[in-house]
């Protein structure tokens, strides 16, 4: 009898933002404010300028999911899904009644290995998440006490990344000094130009349009902050689901960004991951992971990430029609009926 392994773990990770980072919260009058958090500082509340753990998590759960997709489409045809179904995958779903997604949650989930490592809302039932992911919080002199822990899990790697947070923890930066507003930023308005609107005729805006032309300023993190969070198991993996999270950030390893604006030269992170991987029935294992790390991590290698990346990759495309027939049911059938109709 074929035992499965399963898995506990938890990543300690340094972000070093080669570009400034945006995470606005609130717009106050035309600036962009940064998302901040409170810490105890001295026997006193201070506000710290800080990324959601939801937001990172919410990003690395679409890379999964678009390249599930990719792996799942046979021939290069699209896979057709309702909006709720859709919902599930890349946003978690929502949570409400009168749905009819929970008669579906036990296919779903036998059929995307994401939503059982993610978790989802499938109508009015929540299937909870087997990992958790923090705050990405910046190293200040507000935040050094609360991140002891985790820097001390990260202190010995031999990453030049590692070697400058040795560096940093000598002279931190209070908190105030690692944001600064950038600006004005200006979207012009296009259709007032002569060059663009040479070969288009534009149709008349509707009176209640929003401007098209914006002038704003925008707060950032600056290039050069150090950040740490960690990701973890709230329940054991099982080899697939841990090739799962592996697929993930590989992805995230090839654009590694953080934040809003990429496409604009924003957020842009240099980062290394400090992973303790324990069997629930083996000897636990240290590994470094940064982004040339993950690029290079290949599924026919050996050794347990590679074993797990390739036992995720071969379980999804083996049962890629299957898949296809979770995701799409009312095309499978209209497809099951126009054989029938044939024969």
């Amino acid at each position: 009898m074929t035992t499965t392994t399963l898995y506990r773990f938890q990543m300690t990770g340094l972000f070093e933002a080669e570009e400034p980072i945006i995470h606005t919260e609130e717009t106050i009058g035309t600036i962009a404010k940064i998302k901040r958090m409170k810490v105890l500082y001295n026997g006193q509340p201070v506000w710290v300028p800080a990324l959601s753990g939801n937001s990172f998590r919410g990003m690395l759960r679409d890379l999964i999911a678009e390249r599930f997709v990719e792996m799942v489409r046979g021939d290069g045809e699209k896979i057709r899904m309702t909006p709720d179904v859709y919902g599930v995958i890349f946003s978690g779903g929502t949570m409400k009644k009168g749905s009819d997604l929970s008669a579906q949650m036990e296919q779903l989930m036998q059929a995307v290995p994401l939503l059982r490592v993610w978790g989802s809302a499938f109508g009015n039932v929540m299937l909870p998440s087997k990992i958790f992911i923090t705050h990405l919080i910046p190293l200040t002199q507000e935040t050094q006490t609360i991140l002891a822990e985790p820097i001390s899990q990260l202190k010995g790697g031999e990453s030049p990344l590692i070697q400058r947070l040795e560096q940093l923890l000598g002279s931190l930066p209070p908190a105030a000094d690692i944001t600064y507003e950038e600006g004005p930023l200006t979207r012009k308005d296009d259709s007032k130009n002569p060059v663009a609107l040479k070969d288009v005729e534009l149709t008349e805006r509707t009176p209640d349009a929003p401007p098209q032309q914006m002038i704003y300023n925008v707060e950032c993190i600056a290039s050069g902050t150090m950040l740490i969070h960690r990701i973890g198991t709230k329940f054991p993996l099982t080899e697939v689901e841990l090739g799962c999270l592996l697929d993930g950030l590989i992805a995230f390893a090839q654009v590694p960004t953080v934040g809003g604006r990429s496409a604009a030269g924003y957020g842009r992170v240099n980062f290394a991951y400090c992973l303790a991987l324990q069997p629930l029935s083996g000897t636990p294992k240290e590994y470094w992971l940064d982004a040339d790390t993950l690029k290079a991590l290949n599924e026919n290698g050996q050794g347990t990430l590679a074993r797990s990346l390739r036992a995720y990759r071969e379980d999804v495309r083996n049962r890629a029609s299957n898949i296809r027939t979770v995701l799409s049911p009312a095309e499978s059938q209209a497809q099951a009926e126009e054989v029938q109709e044939e024969v």
